[in-house]
């Protein structure tokens, strides 16, 4: 006796690659403004399949910010492991959201195609009223934003004023704030020049660079 055949068609699309087409088509109009027709046809990807593989409209915003908060935890990561001091890293950190947040991360050799400013802050919020998941989702990612902030903190630092233990949890959320008031004005259009100025002199103002 043979087998039955498994019904329908095999999927034929990478999962991954899809994801990210989806991550962007969020990112550029946000997730009520996205339907799931255009999430069809930006990915060629009939609405059942999508279905099938990633389940409903939110399911698929909740996995893309999953995907974007995993991409800059990794880039915050490299940026203060590669730096000497506390503030050295903290001002990489900034360097590389910006060049995402701006669409000019020149460190990949070429632009990314994707939209201007935060995935997080620029969509994630409006929506977090109407959806306790993504509040959830939200909350955390600011969690985790604030946590890499605090890891920078706690590094020593050669020649920089280093901050006491008990204000680093307030410092950390108020670095995690400038951040996403930086994806912010990327959005409206502020250059990556213009939003380093910002971050280097706040950076400065918490820990001064040595002195000569």
């Amino acid at each position: 006796m043979t087998e039955p055949k498994p019904r329908g068609r095999p999927r034929r699309f990478d999962k991954d690659t899809a994801l990210k087409s989806i991550k962007n088509l969020f990112w550029k109009q946000g997730f009520s403004a996205t339907s799931l027709d255009d999430i069809a046809k930006e990915t060629n990807i009939n609405r059942p399949s999508l279905y099938a593989a990633f389940g409903s409209k939110e399911e698929m915003y909740l996995a893309c910010m999953d995907l974007f908060v995993k991409d800059m935890t990794t880039m915050a990561e490299q940026a203060l492991k590669s730096a000497p001091d506390a503030r050295s890293g903290l001002i990489n950190l900034f360097e590389g959201a910006i060049a995402i947040y701006t669409n000019n991360n020149v460190a990949r050799g070429d632009k990314i195609e994707v939209p201007l400013g935060c995935l997080i802050a620029c969509t994630a919020p409006s929506e977090a009223f109407y959806s306790e998941r993504i509040a959830t989702v939200l909350q955390k990612a600011f969690a985790e934003l604030d946590a890499s902030f605090s890891d920078a903190l706690s590094r020593e630092s050669a020649g920089v004023a280093s901050i006491p233990e008990e204000q680093r949890p307030m410092i950390a959320q108020m670095l995690g704030t400038l951040l996403n008031g930086i994806g912010v004005r990327a959005r409206a259009g502020a250059s990556a020049e213009e939003l380093n100025q910002i971050a280097v002199h706040y950076i400065d103002c918490l820990l001064p660079p040595p002195r000569s």
